[in-house]
This record gives C-alpha cells, sequence and structure tokens, in this order.
C-alpha cells in the first residue's frame, strides 16, 4: 500500500477539523451574511472583528491582523508550534501523524522512539511527585522552615509542584523499585554517576520542578538549605533530550493556561524561580523565569507566541543590568515591544514585593522606560559627564543607540534627551546621525553652524511616505489578483521590480509556485510555505479585496489603476536617479546617453501606458 504524503495528509486533516468546529470549541461564531464572526481571542476586543470564511477554511481578523487556516488557530489558541499543532488535530481526528511528517532520530522506529520518550517523561512525573510528597516528612523540616521563611503558602506550593530531596541515594532506590533503569535515569538528569556510584545531584535542596508549555516536567531545580563554598545556591539538572535551557522559560505552563481564556495584554520575564513565585503569588501570574540571565532568541520567540509587550525585570545590580542588556536586543528583533523594569538597587524582584507589596511594585512597572531610553540612561551611569572625555565617550555609544532605530520618529523624540544629558547641540548630534547611517567616520569635525530650518529633503521624504501608502494598497491588491488567479491579473515579464518589502517575495513565491506547477492552489501553498513570523502578511493579501466590487468590470479597472500606479512609482523613482546622474555626470557622450533614458521614462509617464509589462 502507498503512504500517504504529508500534503495529503494534511488537506485531509483539515477536512476532518473543519474551521468552524474548531473554533467553536473556544468561541461563540454567529453568522453574519457569508461569513462566521466573533469577538478575536487573540486581542482585547468588545466587538467581533474575527470571520471565518467555512468555504475556504479561513479566518483573519480585522482588528490584530492575524489569519490562516485551522492548523494556524490551533497554533495561536493553543500556543503551539506547527508540529504540535498538527499533531493536536490529528488526536482529535483519531489519525496517525504520517512517517514523512514524524521523521525519525539516527534511524530509530517512530513507534519505539514515542515509546521512549513517554516512558521517560512518566519518570520525570514521578520524581515530581516523589519530590513533592517528601517535603512533607519530618525528614524535611529544614526545607519546609525555609518556604515559610519565604511566606510561601501551601495553595503556593502546590501550585508549583515544589519539593525536597531527601538525601543521595534516596531517588534512585525509589525509582528502582518502580521500575526504571539507571539508564533511564541518566537519560533524563536526575542522576549523576561518579566513580561507579549512583546519586542525585539536587540532594538536601528545594525542588522546582521546571515544566514545559504541553504540562510535562522536563527538569528541576535545587537551592541549597545551608550555604557552602563548593556548592552553588542554584543548580539544575543536566541538560537531556526532554531539557534545553535555551528553549525553556520557567512557568511558560501557566501563561499558556492563562492565555486560553483570553489575551495576555504582557509578559514579565525575571530571571530566577523564586522571583517567579513571588510575582505569581501577588497576583503578576503573567511571570516567566529565562533560565538564567541572558535571553535567547527561542525563549523571545516563544514569549512572542503570547504577547506583543515584554516587561524584562532582572536584579537591581550591576550584572543584571548588563543580563538586561544583552537580552533587550533579541527581544526587540522578534517583534515585542520592550519596557525595562528599573528595580531599586540590589533589589529583586522578590525583594520589591516582600517590602513594597502589589502595589509597590505595579508602580515600578508603571514607571518602566522603553528600550531605548534605559539604553541611553543606562550609558549615562557609564561615564563621568563632567568630563569632556566622558561626554564623548557617551556622545559616541549614544549616537550608536539612535543611528540603529529604524523609526526616524524615535530618532527625534529621543534626540533631545542625548542633547541634555550631554550638554551638545541637537543639531550637531543630528549630523553625526546621518554620518554614522552613511559609514562615515563620526567626530572628526565640528561644525560652527547649524540650520533650524526644515530642508527641501525633509519635504519630499514626507511627500514621498505619503505616496507610498497610495503604492502599499496597489501592491497588495495586484498580489491579492494574482493569488486568486483573476483572468486579467498576469504579466510579459518579470516584474518583480514593481514591488517593495515582504510583497516582493510574496510575488517572487508566487511566480516560484506557479512556474513549477500552473495548476497549484496558491492559497494553501503561499500560507503553508511562508515563514511564521510573516504569516499575517500573507493572510492580509489573500483577503485584501474580498468583497470589494460589485462586477468584474469594475474590478478590472481597479486593478488596471493600482498597475499604472506601482509602475509610475517605479518610473517617478527611476527618473529621479537619472536626473541627478545627469546634473552630476561631466562626460558629454554620458550625458547624452542620460538624456535619451530621461527622455524615454518622461514619454512612458505621460503615456499612462503598461503595455509592456
Amino acid at each position: 500500500m502507498e503512504k500517504q504524503s504529508f500534503e495529503d495528509f494534511k488537506q485531509e486533516l483539515k477536512q476532518k477539523n473543519d474551521l468552524v468546529s474548531v473554533a467553536s470549541k473556544y468561541v461563540h461564531l454567529e453568522r453574519k451574511g457569508r461569513y462566521y464572526w466573533c469577538r478575536c481571542p487573540f486581542h482585547g476586543e468588545k466587538t467581533p472583528s474575527l470571520c471565518i470564511n467555512d468555504i475556504d477554511g479561513m479566518f483573519y481578523c480585522y482588528g490584530c491582523h492575524v489569519g490562516g487556516d485551522v492548523i494556524k488557530f490551533v497554533m495561536l489558541i493553543e500556543s503551539q508550534t506547527f508540529p504540535e499543532a498538527v499533531k493536536t488535530l490529528a488526536s482529535w481526528a483519531n489519525m496517525e501523524v504520517p512517517d514523512s511528517f514524524e521523521g525519525s532520530k539516527n534511524g530509530e522506529n517512530i513507534a519505539v522512539a514515542k515509546k521512549r520518550k513517554d516512558r521517560l517523561i512518566s519518570l520525570m512525573k514521578l520524581t515530581a511527585r516523589h519530590y513533592y510528597e517528601n517535603l512533607f516528612k519530618p525528614t524535611a523540616k529544614i526545607a519546609r522552615e525555609y518556604l515559610d521563611n519565604r511566606k510561601l503558602t501551601e495553595p503556593i506550593i502546590n501550585r508549583f509542584g515544589l519539593g525536597y530531596s531527601e538525601g543521595f541515594n534516596e531517588l534512585p532506590d525509589f525509582l528502582l523499585k518502580n521500575g526504571y533503569t539507571i539508564e533511564e535515569m541518566m537519560a533524563v538528569g536526575v542522576i549523576k554517576k561518579k566513580d561507579g556510584k549512583v546519586y542525585d545531584p539536587l540532594a538536601k535542596r528545594v525542588i522546582f520542578p521546571i515544566i514545559d508549555i504541553y504540562g510535562n516536567v522536563i527538569a528541576f531545580g535545587g537551592r541549597t538549605l545551608e550555604p557552602h563554598p563548593n556548592f552553588a545556591k542554584y543548580l539544575n539538572t543536566a541538560e537531556t533530550e526532554l531539557f534545553n535551557k535555551r528553549n525553556t522559560l520557567y512557568a511558560v505552563n501557566y501563561l499558556k493556561k492563562q492565555r486560553q481564556n483570553g489575551p495576555i495584554p504582557y509578559v514579565i520575564v525575571v530571571e530566577g524561580y523564586m522571583d517567579t513565585i513571588s510575582l505569581h503569588k501577588a497576583g503578576f501570574t503573567m511571570t516567566v523565569a529565562s533560565m538564567g540571565t541572558a535571553l535567547t532568541q527561542s525563549q523571545a520567540k516563544m514569549i512572542k507566541r503570547f504577547a506583543d509587550k515584554v516587561y524584562i525585570c532582572y536584579d537591581g545590580d550591576s550584572a543584571g543590568q548588563n543580563a538586561t542588556l544583552r537580552g533587550l536586543d533579541i527581544l526587540k528583533e522578534n517583534g515585542l515591544d520592550v519596557m525595562v523594569v528599573q528595580l531599586p538597587d540590589k533589589f529583586d524582584p522578590d525583594d520589591v514585593i516582600k517590602t513594597y507589596g502589589r502595589e509597590g511594585y505595579q508602580k515600578i512597572l508603571d514607571e518602566s522606560l522603553p528600550l531605548v531610553e534605559f539604553k541611553l540612561k543606562y550609558l549615562k551611569t557609564k561615564y563621568d559627564l563632567t568630563q569632556v572625555d566622558g561626554r564623548v565617550k557617551y556622545l559616541n555609544d549614544a549616537i550608536d543607540v539612535l543611528a540603529e532605530l529604524s523609526s526616524s520618529v524615535e530618532r527625534e523624540l529621543y534626540t533631545p534627551m542625548v542633547s541634555e544629558i550631554a550638554s551638545t547641540n541637537i543639531d550637531f548630534i543630528k549630523r553625526e546621525i546621518e554620518k554614522k547611517q552613511s559609514g562615515k567616520p563620526i567626530f572628526k569635525e565640528i561644525e560652527s553652524k547649524f540650520s533650524a530650518v526644515k530642508t527641501q529633503q525633509s519635504i519630499d521624504e514626507e511627500t514621498e511616505i505619503d505616496e507610498n501608502n497610495v503604492v502599499v494598497k496597489a501592491e497588495k491588491y495586484i498580489l491579492y489578483s494574482l493569488i486568486h488567479k483573476k483572468p486579467y491579473a498576469y504579466f510579459k515579464t518579470d516584474v518583480t521590480y514593481l514591488f517593495s518589502g515582504k510583497r516582493r517575495e510574496i510575488y517572487r513565491l508566487i511566480t516560484d509556485a506557479v512556474n513549477e506547477n500552473p495548476a497549484v492552489n496558491l492559497i494553501d501553498k503561499l500560507y503553508n510555505d511562508y515563514d511564521d513570523d510573516n504569516q499575517s502578511a500573507i493572510v492580509d493579501i489573500i483577503n485584501y479585496g474580498a468583497s470589494s466590487f460589485e462586477d468584474e468590470q469594475s474590478e478590472k479597472k481597479y486593478y488596471d489603476d493600482c498597475l499604472w500606479k506601482i509602475f509610475k512609482n517605479y518610473l517617478e523613482i527611476k527618473l529621479k536617479e537619472l536626473t541627478d546622474e545627469y546634473s552630476g555626470e561631466v562626460d558629454n557622450l554620458k550625458k547624452k546617453e542620460l538624456a535619451e533614458r530621461i527622455k524615454d521614462i518622461t514619454l512612458k509617464l505621460k503615456s499612462k501606458k503598461v503595455d509592456e509589462l
């Protein structure tokens, strides 16, 4: 019997899990006209803006602009990755995921590998329960006293499954009696071996189970109860096939549960277990820990799955501040709105809660700084600004920060701050930023005169932005028409150069897909092949022109207008480039050639024809 391909499996999976039925498990749907509507579960709102097309099996929110098929819906609502969502839907439909999707590890049979992994997960669950039960034995008095001193009540101990390791040999003996092998214990890191003997590396510590997004115990952390020069205060079990510290956030399982009850306005990231637990106890249940001081790309992507805004709240000492700086850019790169919580010196979040309570921590949270402002103020503490040398060093670093900003609005707003801190002329700073962005060395000369008058160039730039908004809309509609294979939407030549940004990439994907298979379903192809981080751009275009026109003739007329707009935009840009080149050219032969090209483009602009495309 021929094996089912993953593409065939995926189509069957979608048919057996129609989007309307799946979405109904989470939201109340109401049919209005051709579509179903509901209040979007992915952002807070009072009126329905999420639309489901039951024919195409696609959804789209006109409020937060997310959308996709049933797999994407489950990914978002369950905070799962694509493979995880596929497996979830397969389990609902009693379908077996094909080998072509599951893959195998080192040639190991998939069924055998799954059985082994399930057994390791069971071992970890049993270990967590055993540690928890240890906590209530007479031998755990020291551990309970520690938790009492930290003001951790029984409900919070139960919530986080805290426990106690009685000694070096007790755990391996217990697991052996329950049918697990030494090899299995070693595989998940709950024991280590030294001089031929096995032992619990977390012996005599308070235990913090580390739980993944699916509720599985994947590792343990332990805290010493008596100071010892040779023992770290906190220690994790080793990284294993279940546990990779870089891909883990402590308490992410509770973040997932909260997300399923509605949108999360923001996520708070702290350094350690006790900070997380303390904030949860105070009501800040959207808190997770980064399993160390330096955030990773994987952790940033995980946070982005739950919220668009993140407060990073590390200790108020120098080490914590340095760790904060390392994590800021990673969070920003992943599309998160980053706020930095500034704790009092030598305080951690747990100290703040114990000293000032929930209201005190909320006040500190409310006074958090945006990423750029924090960086600029942090740089202020590095140098002696009463000295010229210190001001020069500060300006060098501050200009680096401002030059890296993609938003000219942000630069405009933060430049006066740098000017005030360094007691330096604003116009000088702006000129140095321009030099930095152009790659020219800065601080080579100081301009004695500055002009406060808005230049013609800046006026031209503002006009160009307005025009580009029109062009972007035109690009989107043309791509919409191509994706839906409108009869008038085709090109004689490659017109990739007419598109910009993500839309240029989408156009390439369309042409590649059609060249490979003219009968391809572009909606499915584009959605499934496009990067997860940019799928909303695809869905936005797929739905861009829906129900916009009464008939095909008016639709075609609008398409032709859009085509002219993007072609005109291209011609005008080329005309400006050639004109600038002509004005600076001294070779008469080259000037003549440029004049001919300028004339050709001018005639095209006057004709308003796109026959050559």
